[in-house]
C-alpha cells in the first residue's frame, strides 16, 4: 500500500517533491521524538483524548508560487522547538 501510495504521489507531484517532503517528515518525526518530554505533558488543542504531537502545530501549503511553511494560531511550541520546525522547513526546501 504504501509503494503505491508514493507512486501515486510521485505522479501527482514528481519526484524531487515527494523526496523533499519524505525528508521533511523524517526531520519533523526527529524534532517530535527528541522532545517526546514536552509533548507528552503538553494539552492537545485538537482533542483533549489524545497525546498532543507536533503536526497539531504547523501546517504546509501554497500561496500560489512557492511553498510556505507556518505554524498554527493557537500553538504553544517553545521557541526551541519552532526554530527547529523552521530550520527543517529551510534546509529541505531550499
Amino acid at each position: 500500500m504504501e509503494d503505491s501510495n508514493r507512486a501515486l504521489r510521485i505522479l501527482l507531484k514528481g519526484e524531487k517533491f515527494v523526496n523533499m517532503e519524505d525528508e521533511f517528515n523524517v526531520r519533523m518525526g526527529e524534532i517530535e521524538l527528541e522532545h517526546s518530554d514536552w509533548f507528552e505533558k503538553n494539552e492537545n488543542f485538537h482533542s483533549s483524548s489524545e497525546l498532543d504531537t507536533l503536526g497539531n502545530h504547523w501546517v504546509l501549503y501554497d500561496d500560489g508560487s512557492r511553498l510556505m511553511f507556518s505554524f498554527m494560531p493557537e500553538s504553544n511550541l517553545p521557541a526551541v522547538i519552532r526554530n527547529k520546525c523552521q530550520n527543517a522547513f529551510s534546509d529541505t526546501y531550499k
